[in-house]
C-alpha cells in the first residue's frame, strides 16, 4: 500500500516539472528594431537659422483722398442726361451735359448762369440732371451674373463689381479765379430722384458767410476737382445737380467733369 502512495507522489512530482518547463501564456515583449549594418539612421531636419520668417501681410491701407474727395464709381456711359432752369435764371445753360457720363474726366460740362437776387417764381436755378436707366439700392452690392454649365453645374461664382451705390455725386471745380476772390461761390445742390421725385439731397452753400477768406484758398480751390455726394439711404434712378444763386448779375460758371454713384465726398471749403 505504501509502495502504491510513493508512485502517485512521484507522479505528481514529475507532471509538476513538466508544467513550469512550457512556455508563458501571456505576450512576449517585442523585440526593439536595429538599424540594419552599414547604415545609419536618417537624421530630424531642423530649423535653417539664416533663412527669413515668412512675412505676414499687412491689410491695405484705405487711401486719403484730402479734401477733394473722389469719384469711386463713375455711372454707366449708356445713362442720359437733360437740362432745366428756372425762371428766375437769366442767360442760364449747360455746355457738353453728355460730358458727365464719358469715361474720361477730361470731358466737362459747364453750367453758367447770370444769378439774381430775387428768386422768380421761387426758382432761379440751372440743373443738370443723370437718368441712370435703372433703380439702384443703396444698400445692396453690385454683383456679376453666376455662370454654370449645361449640367447646370457653377463654373464661375457671382463676384462684386463695384462699391454700393450710397454716395452719388458729382466731380465739379471752377474755372473762373476772378469770381471766386471776388466772394461770388455758388450754391450747388445734389439730389436723388425717383421716377421724377426728390428722394433725398445736399446741399452745398458757399460765400463769405460760410468763413470763406480770400487769397490763396481760393485760388487752390479754383484749381481743385472736388466730389460732392448726397448719402443716399433709399433707392433711386436718377441725380441731379443744381447751380443756384443770389448775386445781381453776376455770371458764373460750374465745371461738371462726372457723375458717379459712389465716392468719398470732398469739401470746397476744405485745405487742398
Amino acid at each position: 500500500m505504501k509502495k502504491v502512495i510513493g508512485l502517485a507522489i512521484l507522479a505528481l512530482a514529475m507532471s509538476a516539472c513538466d508544467d513550469s518547463d512550457s512556455p508563458s501564456s501571456s505576450a512576449s515583449p517585442s523585440p526593439t528594431p536595429t538599424a540594419t549594418p552599414g547604415t545609419s539612421p536618417e537624421p530630424t531636419a531642423s530649423p535653417d537659422p539664416s533663412a527669413s520668417p515668412t512675412p505676414t501681410p499687412s491689410p491695405t491701407p484705405t487711401p486719403n483722398y484730402g479734401e477733394k474727395g473722389a469719384c469711386l464709381a463713375p455711372v454707366s456711359e449708356t445713362a442720359t442726361t437733360s437740362v432745366t432752369t428756372g425762371m428766375g435764371c437769366v442767360v442760364c445753360s449747360v455746355s457738353e451735359p453728355d460730358a458727365v457720363v464719358s469715361a474720361s474726366l477730361e470731358d466737362v460740362a459747364t453750367m453758367s448762369a447770370t444769378l439774381s437776387i430775387l428768386p422768380v417764381g421761387g426758382q432761379s436755378d440751372v440743373a443738370l440732371a443723370v437718368a441712370l436707366g435703372e433703380t439702384l439700392n443703396p444698400a445692396e452690392v453690385p454683383m456679376s451674373e453666376e455662370q454654370t454649365n449645361e449640367a447646370g453645374e457653377v463654373i464661375e461664382e457671382s463676384v462684386p463689381t463695384g462699391p454700393a451705390p450710397n454716395t452719388p455725386g458729382f466731380v465739379v471745380s471752377f474755372p473762373d479765379p476772378s469770381i471766386l476772390s471776388a466772394g461770388v461761390l455758388p450754391e450747388l445742390l445734389i439730389e436723388t430722384l425717383s421716377a421724377g421725385e426728390v428722394v433725398e439731397s445736399a446741399a452745398f452753400g458757399f460765400g463769405f458767410g460760410d468763413g470763406f477768406a480770400l487769397g490763396s484758398i481760393l485760388q487752390d480751390i479754383n484749381n481743385a476737382e472736388v466730389y460732392l455726394p448726397v448719402q443716399a439711404t433709399k433707392s433711386y434712378d436718377a441725380i441731379r445737380l443744381s447751380l443756384t444763386g443770389t448775386v445781381l448779375n453776376t455770371l458764373l460758371d460750374v465745371n461738371v467733369h462726372a457723375a458717379c454713384v459712389n465716392g468719398v465726398g470732398g469739401s470746397i471749403s476744405g485745405d487742398f
